[in-house]
């Protein structure tokens, strides 16, 4: 077996049908490839209608319920059987020639993981069209990581990195992407390997809990890999944003209790400067001013979602720090 396509999944009824689908279409010998579903405990039909292609695809199911998204990726490989693994996501839709560039790229001397970040549908509102660049969302080459959605690896490489780790929710592909780099593997990100993800949001409400939902572990990957600082960019604006936000809570008090509204008009000039900045530098770098003023909304809600993953970690932190005190 050439290749091993991995699909973690749950609940995903409504699309795992058209992902499949698409991976029919691949311009790649079916015989050459099998398609593994890492099912999460899906309490809908998404088992059902993944085991229905079976006449088309070579297709197995492997029972993971209730683990993190990384160890339904895992299990999917202890299950495969391919020398090349291909990760997808069941939201995602890949071009015809994804696993035929994959594998040019893969079979290359100095390989090591490639992948691409994701296209977003066409008919996407003006959400994701000003947060993601749709012109130039790969540039080829060097990268600092790729999205599991679309990610691309040897299963030799893939076993002496360590395969994902299995304690992250999220952040387990940027985390594996550092770790190949640090073992002295390349990580490449290829228009030729981009896929449509059908899961972008689309809404603020869908965006923000999107960003809160994808920085659960960004914290974590951050505390464990403190020599290298992976994720301090994003760490930094976090906690930029989270002193912001207490003082213009502190503003707000000393409103209330009738004194100076000096610290409040403060206060948010600080909370929306750095949104400001990102979106311009974005807008320049885009060659699209139209975009800067929503930036500044979307960057100031990212900031927000991000510093409320880091509160939620340190309470957390602290609880478990209790619970181990009251036990000892």
């Amino acid at each position: 077996m050439r290749f091993s396509i991995i699909i973690p999944a749950k609940n995903e009824e409504q699309r795992i049908g058209v992902c499949l689908e698409h991976i029919a279409r691949l311009d790649f010998p079916k015989d050459e490839f099998e398609v593994i579903l890492g099912d999460n405990g899906s309490q809908d039909r998404t088992v059902e209608v993944f085991r229905s292609w079976s006449d088309r695809l070579l297709v197995s199911v492997v029972a993971k319920p209730g683990v993190n998204i990384s160890a339904a990726r895992n299990a999917g490989v202890l299950a495969s059987r391919g020398k090349l693994l291909a990760f997808l996501d069941a939201d995602c839709l890949p071009p015809p020639h994804w696993l035929k560039r994959g594998a040019t790229l893969l079979e290359a001397p100095d390989a090591g993981i490639v992948g691409a970040h994701y296209r977003i549908p066409v008919n996407s509102t003006w959400v994701p069209r000003c947060w993601f660049d749709e012109e130039h969302p790969n540039g080829p080459g060097e990268s600092s990581y790729v999205p599991a959605g679309s990610l691309l690896v040897s299963r030799l490489t893939f076993d002496r990195i360590g395969g994902f780790d299995e304690a992250l929710q999220t952040n387990e592909d940027y985390d594996i992407c550092q770790r190949a780099k640090a073992a002295g593997f390349p990580v490449g990100a290829y228009t030729e390997l981009e896929v449509i993800h059908l899961g972008t949001p689309q809404t603020i409400s869908s965006f923000y809990r999107k960003q809160k939902w994808h920085g659960l572990h960004v914290f974590r990957v951050f505390l464990q890999n403190l020599p290298s600082l992976y994720n301090a960019s994003v760490v930094v604006f976090a906690l930029y944003t989270l002193v912001s936000l207490l003082l213009l809570l502190s503003g707000t008090i000393v409103v209330a209790l009738g004194k100076t509204s000096l610290v409040l008009w403060g206060s948010c000039a600080l909370a929306l400067c750095g949104p400001i900045f990102l979106a311009g530098r974005t807008a320049i770098k885009r060659r699209k001013p139209a975009i800067f003023v929503p930036l500044i909304l979307l960057y100031f809600l990212y900031g927000v979602a991000r510093a409320s993953c880091i509160l939620e970690s340190m309470f957390n932190r602290i609880e478990r720090h209790d619970r181990t005190l009251r036990r000892a």
